[in-house]
């Protein structure tokens, strides 16, 4: 299903920049406009528990999450001397190249936030890739959420407030 209207009127969103509402009012926006099948969806989409479904964009969505979470774990645990990253890798389908290629880009960087940008883009550009070409279409919608959520997240991350209380934390040895 197409929807050019709820599409039209969602702010534009960057990965550096302020998320222009909270999941929670997007949410709510989409309940209003999306029919219920394609709510559920996005809210099978959105879960923090994988819930069933048979969406071709969700289950290619969730197999690249899943190779990113696990190229991160074997990146990190060849930090680590003696650590198998076994036990924290999960099975998925398919394998995505650019995503490997780019976990491993990412762990070249020192600093942790331009480490986090990476990954976090890497994330972006797989939406943006999923959502194809009808930027009407429901699968756009899907991205959208899922860049907002990125942009969400970030913002979450980047409080100065809560920066300055985990670097007192740190220094402090607490």
């Amino acid at each position: 299903m197409s929807y050019p209207y709820l599409v039209s009127t969602l702010p534009m969103l960057g990965i550096d920049k302020q998320p222009p509402m909270s999941m929670e009012d997007f949410v709510e926006l989409c309940r209003e406009q999306l029919n219920q099948n394609d709510f559920a969806e996005l809210e099978a989409l959105l879960a923090e528990e994988e819930l069933p479904t048979n969406n071709s964009f969700i289950i290619e969505w969730r197999s690249a999450d899943t190779q990113l979470r696990n190229a991160v774990a074997r990146a990190r645990a060849a930090k680590l001397d003696g650590v198998d990253a076994g036990k924290w890798l999960k099975d998925h389908s398919g394998f995505d190249v650019v995503l490997e290629n780019g976990v491993a880009s990412a762990f070249q960087e020192r600093n942790p936030a331009l480490r986090q940008r990476a990954l976090d883009l890497l994330l972006w550009e797989k939406a943006s890739e999923l959502a194809g070409f009808d930027e009407f279409s429901l699968n756009a919608i899907f991205a959208y959420a899922l860049q907002l959520r990125i942009c969400n997240i970030r913002s979450s991350q980047m409080d100065s407030e809560k920066g300055a209380a985990r670097l007192a934390a740190v220094a402090s040895g607490k």
